[in-house]
């Protein structure tokens, strides 16, 4: 099956690197995308959508995470994953995860229209088979 999304949006906060027990590295971030549209009045309507992303071994390990700060315009692509747990007082709950082995900069100020310098970043072949254990994440 086909599994493959593309997203862009604005980091809502810096990444978080974490390693885990089996020496791997995963960064964990979130961003928004607004979506603009015309309502039945004609006005313009602003909504705000949040996504969780999970950034696996070789990007998370890489100085690349370093340059990615709150407010970030970046391109995300990836495959989504539903987690699963029981919180506190035993309900179950999930949540749907963007894991990302690609990543596009947008090194453009403000919303400006005009072409976009554009960092890439992408994991090599070898290191795209490697994604955390469910047991591996800390969340």
């Amino acid at each position: 099956m086909l599994n493959v999304v593309i997203l862009e949006g604005r980091l809502t906060k810096d990444p978080e690197v974490i390693s885990l027990q089996n020496g791997n590295k995963i960064a964990k971030l979130s961003i928004v995308h607004n979506r603009s549209y015309k309502d039945a009045n004609q006005q313009w309507i602003t909504q705000a959508h949040y996504f969780d992303v999970v950034i696996t071994n070789y990007l998370a390990s890489s100085d690349f995470l370093s340059s990615l700060t709150k407010g970030t315009r970046i391109v995300l692509q990836g495959s989504l994953r539903q987690e699963r747990w029981q919180d506190k007082e035993g309900r179950n709950r999930s949540r749907v995860v963007l894991y990302t082995d690609k990543i596009s900069v947008s090194r453009s100020h403000g919303d400006s229209k005009e072409q976009a310098e554009v960092e890439e970043i992408q994991l090599p072949a070898e290191a795209k088979a490697v994604v955390p254990e469910d047991d591996d994440i800390p969340f």
